[in-house]
């Protein structure tokens, strides 16, 4: 599986099996037509392992290129959610998370994200090129209870709070409750669960790239 932009991880389990999920969803140049999930069984140890796509879904968006750097999954309802990044405010997708081998699906557009802070008209004047990142979405990540979404951008982490089967498009309508992130995670792209749930880790692209955790329940 080639390597075009990878963005996003997804951590999920189906049929007693654990898998992640690489989104190949990174389009800085909005150039790209057709993009990648792929699904890889996930090994118990990396040492002399090769890893092959379990399966892989290619998809397009449904009206003209997006990047997207957020990707979480809902196993349960057989679904890939994709949020895009530069877009204001935030649009949430949906993809099957499995699809026939050889055809290309169309993402379905859900609705858009609630709540997602913005630079203010001072930022933007003072600042306008730092001031335009506030409120891209750079990851996402499901709890593993399924009751909590949390979305990263660059300057925050927001969390949507969902009741069992609740739609998506409804889930991210509401104002999500927001925590401002350390001011020492410099370019923050990465977001996951604990295995327990209890919290989060946040980290950034930058060498050295800090390891945050996070207490969702803090002040």
């Amino acid at each position: 599986m080639a390597n075009t932009d990878w963005e996003d991880l997804a951590a999920f389990g189906l049929d007693g099996r654990h898998y992640l999920l690489i989104a190949d969803t990174g389009d800085n140049g909005g150039l790209r037509r057709t993009l990648q999930l792929h699904v890889i069984e996930e090994p118990a140890t990396l040492e002399d392992t090769t890893l092959r796509p379990a399966w892989s879904v290619a998809f397009r968006w449904p009206d003209g290129a997006r990047d997207c750097e957020a990707a979480f999954v809902d196993a349960d309802a057989g679904k890939v959610l994709l949020i895009s990044k530069k877009r204001h405010p935030p649009e949430l997708f949906e993809l099957p998370l499995r699809a026939p081998a050889g055809t290309t699906v169309v993402a379905r557009r859900l609705g858009t994200l609630a709540g997602v802070p913005r630079a203010d008209a001072q930022s933007l004047r003072d600042r306008p090129r730092a001031a335009r990142l506030v409120g891209q979405v750079t990851a996402a990540d499901l709890s593993p209870d399924g009751r909590s979404l949390a979305v990263l951008s660059y300057r925050d982490v927001l969390f949507y709070p969902r009741q069992p089967g609740e739609p998506w498009a409804q889930v991210v309508a509401r104002e999500p409750r927001i925590r401002p992130l350390p001011a020492l995670l410099p370019q923050a792209e990465a977001l996951a669960w604990s295995a327990s749930g209890s919290g989060l880790y946040v980290s950034g692209e930058f060498r050295p790239a800090p390891l945050f955790y996070l207490d969702p329940a803090g002040e």
